[in-house]
């Protein structure tokens, strides 16, 4: 009961944290705030409504124990930022010796500036203070972030993509799938034979993936990072390999793979598990990954990891929220500090505790009891008049840990280049279900000349 009551009442400190705190945002870097005190300042985008809330009670928690100190959160989205506005003015500012103390790494082009010693080295504070216990967290999670030995950006948490399937599909064909090993010419070879006409009818009534445009198979089966090499300011995009995958993808729309109508999100209306077999999955936490198989819908489905283009079958994660420390910064001490508060076991488990998505938490316990709290959620389905609830079984829960267990690489997206691929690869496919080899050539020529053009600058 004392154990209760002391948790309950850490809640109700944090709560009033958040509820006291007062985000500062502004266009430009601060150095000194109200009452002359200095100014941790910290650019942002995108962050989720969870990251907010735990952002501010950070703050607070910080600005006490630190009286001499005030935290500038800069949300740049909040301030009518797109993407590209924000990624400039952040760059502007980083590569002249400026900026803000910690930034979230998402979106930036974080190996570039890695490259260039924009970022703290982390390993070096996580070594030297005592107070840190690395053994709490993934170790091998922070291990796969690592560039050339050292780590830049810490993740608060992280998150898994993977293929999502029809076990009851995959079951009336016999098709097995050992997803250590395959890669994107296996996933089309067994695509090709689930997309079938199962009433001979004439109309197919099973298609492999639900209705899906260009960009996203390249944001889901086209890791770009693998084709730039910073350090030497190159890259590959004009080589066979990844031709091969331009002509790969194509398979799916001239084979017809995929939906003409049905997409994703519509899926939740549809109970039947033979209109799909298999569908991309981002899964943001075991919250997330229970809301996966609530959206998609009818019968039992299996988690698969994703299919290389290599073969390699890598463990690869990725992070919505991960932080560095601003090399140039004079507040960096006081940086490690604050990342430290959203690490700590109180703050981790607010991660755990969240009722929206964010991820899973760095934290090993607090990973667990996220677990355990999505075990007591009552979601269900409604299908035939009844409601059918929807659950996480061992095999679920088995294939997160495994794979947990298993990461052996972070990927960092540089958004400038995503955006460069994205667009010429959506000329290449539009209006039209094929193209011939040299179009892909030109494509991949063009993408390499202007990815070329990028790193040098």
């Amino acid at each position: 009961m004392r154990r209760k009551s002391l948790c309950f009442l850490l809640i109700l400190l944090i709560a009033a944290n958040i509820m006291a705190c007062n985000k500062s945002i502004s266009t430009t870097e601060d150095t000194v705030g109200e009452g002359g005190k200095d100014v941790l300042n910290f650019y942002c985008f995108d962050l989720t409504e969870t990251d907010n809330k735990i952002l501010e009670s950070a703050a607070k928690k910080f600005e006490n124990e630190h009286p001499g100190m005030s935290v500038n959160i800069k949300d740049f989205e909040e301030q009518g930022y797109n993407i590209d506005r924000y990624l400039n003015t952040v760059n502007v500012e980083l590569m002249s010796g400026k900026g803000p103390d910690i930034i979230s790494g998402t979106y930036l082009p974080a190996v570039k500036y890695m490259e260039k010693n924009i970022f703290a080295n982390l390993s070096e504070f996580m070594k030297e203070d005592t107070t840190f216990d690395q053994s709490k967290y993934f170790e091998n999670v922070i291990e796969a972030g690592k560039y050339k030995g050292n780590l830049y950006l810490l993740p608060v948490y992280f998150n898994i993509r993977t293929v999502v399937a029809s076990k009851e599909a995959l079951d009336d064909m016999s098709i097995e799938i050992n997803d250590d090993e395959w890669g994107l010419k296996d996933l089309i070879s067994i695509a090709e034979k689930v997309t079938t006409d199962i009433d001979g009818n004439g109309v197919i009534d099973r298609y492999a993936f639900p209705k899906i445009d260009i960009q996203a198979l390249v944001q889901m089966f086209i890791a770009t990072e693998n084709f730039v090499d910073y350090e030497h300011k190159t890259s590959y995009f004009n080589e066979d390999e990844f031709i091969e995958l331009l002509e790969l993808l194509e398979m799916f729309h001239k084979e017809k793979l995929t939906h003409t109508k049905l997409s994703i999100d519509k899926l939740i209306s549809y109970k039947d598990s033979q209109v799909t077999v298999f569908n991309g999955g981002d899964i943001d936490g075991y919250r997330g990954l229970l809301g996966t198989k609530y959206r998609i819908g009818g019968g039992e489905r299996v988690f698969l990891k994703m299919p290389s283009s290599t073969k390699q079958g890598r463990n690869t994660v990725y992070s919505k929220f991960m932080l560095g420390v601003n090399n140039h910064s004079k507040n960096k001490d006081y940086a490690w500090e604050f990342i430290k508060i959203l690490m700590s076991d109180d703050y981790q488990r607010l991660y755990a505790d969240a009722s929206s998505i964010a991820g899973f938490p760095m934290n090993k316990e607090a990973c667990d009891v996220q677990l355990r709290n999505v075990k007591m959620l009552d979601w269900r389905l409604k299908d035939s008049g009844s409601w059918i609830p929807v659950v996480l079984n061992e095999g679920d829960i088995s294939f997160v840990k495994q794979y947990i267990e298993n990461i052996d690489r972070i990927t960092y997206y540089d958004t400038k280049i995503e955006n460069i691929v994205m667009d010429e690869i959506g000329s290449l496919f539009k209006n039209k279900l094929s193209f011939r080899k040299k179009d892909a050539e030109d494509v991949a020529r063009l993408i390499q000349n202007k990815v070329m053009l990028y790193l040098e600058e």
